[in-house]
């Protein structure tokens, strides 16, 4: 099974002077470093490469993974995160979309209902 652990691009949704600012997903480093023995697992910072829609879709037609964890770790952008599901899902329609992070932690109900994520994580993954 293939595991796609994606940082969506946050200048997809709301734009400030924050927005360029980088961090390291260790969150998604330390998921992938429990399933890897089990899974194919790939880690996609589309914030830190820029990557443009496009591109973010490209990298999931490539890899085709089954399930694609979504993290988004500030509230203001948690309509990137929802895109990157939207994408995923109208890339790849048999994904499995989780979403993740402190957004998701202090919006469970407003993720869960996007048609376009199956699970929501609520704390630490």
């Amino acid at each position: 099974m293939k595991v796609m652990l994606a940082v969506p691009n946050f200048k997809w949704g709301e734009w400030d002077v924050n927005t360029g600012w980088h961090f390291i997903p260790y969150n998604l480093c330390l998921l992938a470093s429990v399933i890897e023995g089990e899974f194919e697992v790939i880690i996609i910072d589309a914030n830190f490469e820029n990557q443009s829609r496009e591109d973010f879709a490209g990298v999931i037609a490539d890899h085709k993974p089954h399930v694609i964890g979504i993290t988004v770790m500030m509230d203001h952008y948690g309509a990137s995160g929802h895109l990157a599901a939207e994408i995923a899902k109208n890339t790849y329609p048999e994904i499995v979309t989780i979403f993740g992070g402190v957004y998701a932690t202090t919006n469970p109900g407003k993720v869960i209902n996007d048609p376009n994520i199956d699970y929501v994580v609520v704390g630490e993954g």
